[in-house]
Formats: structure tokens, C-alpha cells, sequence
């Protein structure tokens, strides 16, 4: 506000006296907050009437309205002058009231209690009204709703005073200040009175065990049906588990022929390695998901299983289980241990200046099958392995020579050079080409021991050789001058120098991309 000095500074000295006077006062704080909050009103007013400034018939006005501390009669004289103060200040019952929730009146928000307060009726009648609203057309809770929204709270001394009808001056709010804090020392007496007697604490110790049993049957009963929701899960997932295992074994002895065909396993497995790799994978895996089939039982039919025991005779089961697999492992892992080749050296008939390389694939139909990468034909007693390596490299001569090397792993080095031996696999060569398979046959009554066939090809210089496109998997690490990889080598005519093979067909973007 635009205050004259002289106005300042009475109000000044008045605030500063009220102060003085509530200095011991309960509440002071908030009582020299509502006189503050009051006076700004009572300003605004004088303002919004047309008048730039605060003056000191302002301030005046002020000091008689809130009234001054020295002019305060002590509770003796408030009784003799009683009916004088009444006639005195017969007006202050005109004083409007102002619409707040009561903080003291209330069961749920105060909105009853604050309109009571109002019109100055009992707030029972008013919640049985809302009640009533409720069963009968059911606009009760909204219209509370929206008086719980739109009304302010009675937070403040001063809007507690508001409320009721009272005016707010000084001596009337240190009255309402001190019934307040009269009837909370009454209130905190009482209720100590009442926490430290014996039926509060038997009350409390009965409603106590309610709540703990009320909790316990809740809590019980949501655990209880998690636990059987998780125990039809376990039996329903162990008892999958079991059936496909049961599967397995059947498919593993060859009953079901299109799961994995008798004669491919018998390659990597004897009879006796496949019965106890069957026999130690079931014990290992089954065991688990029986004891979760029998735990999931219990959990949903209340059975009474001791499982501690049944856990202990299985354990026995599952560790003998373990054990088997590793044993057995031992033994096929002694199949690898050693490893022998045999190779043999031929020349070939070509005459002609340039080579043409020509890849053959094995004769397969859809009635073929395809496992670890490996073909058999249908009917058939034999395998097709892809695993054929060519390289190609400079010849020390005038003639052009493959070397076939055959190399196999096996139990020992001397089983590993038969077994390498026994490889079915010849490269074919006419004047102008040389036909490479891409496979080589194992017979099925023989072993599987990582059997692999490499080839030399050694070209003389000055030589060309043509490389077909999708001729890429046979090559192996291939060297030539051009630094192409394997995969760049198809497709193209090359020309063997003594560093390895040059391209002649290649684009110069393509010799331009390498370097």
C-alpha cells in the first residue's frame, strides 16, 4: 500500500505494542498474523472506495476496529461489563460470516460442519440430509464432492473466527486463541487419561489380535493360492518335460526314425557309448523335473510326500546320472584323441593351356536327409561329408599334380590312419578339366572321427586356370598376387606366377578396390 509517513508510523508503533503485549501469549505468531491479514482487508477496502493512499484517519480506523491492547479488560471486568460490551458492540453480531470446512466439526472433509456453522444449526441434521441425498437419487456424494472442492478449509485463527460470525479484533482473537488452547490442554489431558487405562490397553491388545489374525487369514490365503498357482505351474512344465524326454529316449534307440536316423548316430557312437549317454542324460535331466512334478503334486492335492527323502534317494540317482555322462564323455573324447593321414601324389592328363575347375555335387533328392551338414542318400548306407579343401600353388615343374591328403582323428594314431584310409573319395581330369566333389562318402558301418580330404593342386607357370562361380566353399586360404579372398576368387580366369595366381579377367575397379 501508498502510505503517508505519519500513517506508517502509528501503524508502525501499534503493531509494535501488540507484539509487546502477546509476547508471552500461546499462539503470538499466528494471532499478530490474523491482525496483520485483517488490517490489509480492512485497507483494501478504503482503497477500492476511489483513495490513492493510506492516510491516517485510515489507520485510525484500523485501531478502533481491532481495538488497542490497553484498552483490554481483564476476565473480572469482561463479567461486570458484560451486558454493557454487548449493547457496545451489538453490531459485531451483524458481522457477516464467510463460508469454510470446519476443522474441528468433521468426519470426513468438514463440509457439514463448516455449513452448520453458517447458519449456525447442528451439523447432524445436515449429514443425515447428505445421507438421505444419497439413498434417494444419489446426488448426496457429488453435491459433497463438489462443496469438498469449491469451500476453503479453516485453517487460520482469523478464518476460524470468519466462520463463526465473529469480528476479528484484538481482543477477540487472544480470547479465541486462549479457549483453543484451553480445550487442547483439556483434550491431551483426557486422552492421557484414557491411553494409560486399563481398558484402553485390553482395547487395544483385542483389536491388535484382530488386525495380526485378520492379516494372517488375508496374507494366508493370497500365499496359499500363489503357491498352488505355482505349484500347477511346476507340474504341468515338469510333466512336458518328462513327456518330451520320454520322446527322446525312444528317439534316441531309433524308434522314431525321422528324429534321428540309427545308422547317422551309430557314426559318432558305439552301442555301448549311446545306451549310457541315453541312460546318464536321462537320470540327469528327468531327476529334477521329478522331484518339481512331485513338489507341484503335494503343493495342489495337499499330498503327503516326505520329500526330504525321496530328495536324498534321488540325489544318489541324479549324481550316478552325472557321473555316467562324464565317464562316458571320457570315453568319446578318447575317440579324438589322435590323429593320422595318408596322401597320395598323381599327375594329371590336361594338356590343354587353361584349366577349367568344375565342382560336382552328390546325387540328392527330397527324400534325403540332412544332419550335423551331412547328406544321406535315402536307403542308403553311406554319408556324404562336405568337408573337401582345394588349394592351388605353384608346380616346381612342367607337369600339373594333385595331392590328395586324407586326414581322420581316432583313438590312437594307427586307427586314425585307417580309418583315413577308408575314405571314398577320387577327383576325376580329362585334357582341358579337372571335376572336384564336393563331398566324400563314410560309411555308416565305419566311424566318424572329423574324416576331412585336402587338396594340393599344383599349376605350373605361365598356366591359366578357371575358377567357376560357387567354387568359393572348396577353396581353402588360396594365395595370388591380387590379394583376393576365397569368396573373390570364382568367377574368373587366372594365370599362375611364380607369388601365387594373377587375375586376367578382373576389372580395373575390382584391382583398383584391392589396392
Amino acid at each position: 500500500f501508498h502510505i503517508d509517513e505519519n500513517a506508517y508510523e502509528t501503524l508502525r508503533k501499534y503493531l509494535e505494542t501488540l507484539k509487546q503485549h502477546f509476547a508471552g501469549t500461546q499462539g503470538r505468531e499466528e494471532i499478530i498474523a490474523d491482525i496483520e491479514s485483517r488490517i490489509a482487508e480492512i485497507f483494501s477496502q478504503r482503497i477500492a472506495d476511489g483513495q490513492s493512499a493510506i492516510l491516517m484517519d485510515d489507520v485510525d480506523a484500523v485501531m478502533r476496529e481491532m481495538g488497542k491492547p490497553e484498552d483490554m479488560t481483564t476476565d473480572a471486568e469482561e463479567e461486570k461489563t458484560s451486558s454493557t460490551k454487548t449493547e457496545m458492540h451489538f453490531d459485531e453480531t451483524e458481522t457477516r460470516k464467510r463460508f469454510y470446512r470446519h476443522p474441528d466439526e468433521k468426519v470426513l472433509a468438514g463440509v457439514c460442519g463448516g455449513v452448520a456453522a453458517y447458519f449456525d444449526i447442528d451439523p447432524i441434521w445436515l449429514r443425515l440430509a447428505f445421507v438421505l441425498a444419497v439413498f434417494f437419487g444419489g446426488s448426496g456424494i457429488l453435491i459433497y464432492i463438489i462443496l469438498w472442492v469449491i469451500i476453503p478449509k479453516a485453517t487460520t485463527l482469523s478464518e476460524r473466527m470468519q466462520m463463526k460470525g465473529e469480528r476479528i479484533t484484538v481482543s477477540n482473537l487472544e480470547k479465541s486463541m486462549k479457549e483453543e488452547m484451553e480445550e487442547l490442554g483439556k483434550r491431551m489431558k483426557s486422552m492421557g487419561k484414557e491411553l494409560n487405562s486399563d481398558e484402553f490397553k485390553h482395547r487395544a491388545r483385542t483389536q491388535g489380535d484382530k488386525i495380526i489374525s485378520f492379516l494372517q487369514d488375508v496374507f494366508g490365503g493370497l500365499f496359499g493360492f500363489i503357491g498352488r498357482v505355482i505349484g500347477f505351474f511346476f507340474t504341468i512344465l515338469s510333466l512336458i518335460i518328462l513327456i518330451s524326454l520320454m520322446f527322446g529316449v525312444f528317439a534316441s534307440i531309433g524308434t522314431f526314425h525321422f528324429v534321428i536316423p540309427v545308422n547317422v548316430l551309430h557314426l559318432f557312437l558305439n552301442s555301448s557309448q549311446s545306451i549310457w549317454l541315453v541312460v546318464g542324460a536321462l537320470l540327469a535331466v528327468s531327476i529334477p523335473f521329478v522331484l518339481l512334478f512331485l513338489n507341484g503334486i503335494k503343493i495342489l492335492f495337499k499330498v503327503k510326500l516326505d520329500l526330504k527323502k525321496i530328495g536324498a534317494i534321488m540325489l544318489i540317482f541324479w549324481l550316478s546320472g552325472v557321473g555316467i555322462l562324464i565317464i562316458d564323455g571320457f570315453s568319446i573324447a578318447n575317440n579324438y584323441r589322435s590323429s593320422g593321414s595318408v596322401s597320395k601324389t598323381e599327375t594329371l592328363p590336361i594338356t590343354s593351356k587353361n584349366i577349367n575347375l568344375i565342382a560336382t555335387p552328390p546325387t540328392q533328392s527330397d527324400d534325403d536327409l540332412e544332419f550335423f551338414n551331412m547328406i544321406q542318400p535315402d536307403n542308403s548306407d553311406s554319408v556324404y561329408c562336405p568337408i573337401v579343401q582345394l588349394d592351388i600353388e605353384p608346380s616346381t615343374n612342367d607337369s600339373i599334380q594333385l595331392v590328395t591328403k586324407f586326414i581322420s582323428r581316432g583313438s590312437t594314431a594307427m586307427e586314425a590312419r585307417i580309418l583315413a584310409s577308408e575314405i571314398s573319395f577320387q577327383c576325376s581330369s580329362n585334357d582341358s578339366s579337372l571335376t572336384v566333389p564336393r563331398w566324400f562318402l563314410v560309411n555308416t558301418d565305419k566311424k566318424y572321427r572329423g574324416q576331412q580330404v585336402k587338396l594340393v593342386l599344383k599349376v605350373p607357370v605361365g598356366k591359366t586356370i578357371t575358377i567357376p562361380t560357387g567354387f568359393h566353399y572348396l577353396l581353402d586360404n588360396v594365395s595370388n598376387i591380387n590379394d583376393f579372398g576365397d569368396w573373390e576368387l570364382p568367377g574368373h580366369q587366372f594365370m599362375m606366377t611364380d607369388n601365387g595366381l594373377k587375375c586376367l579377367t578382373c576389372s580395373q575397379d575390382e584391382l583398383d578396390h584391392k589396392t
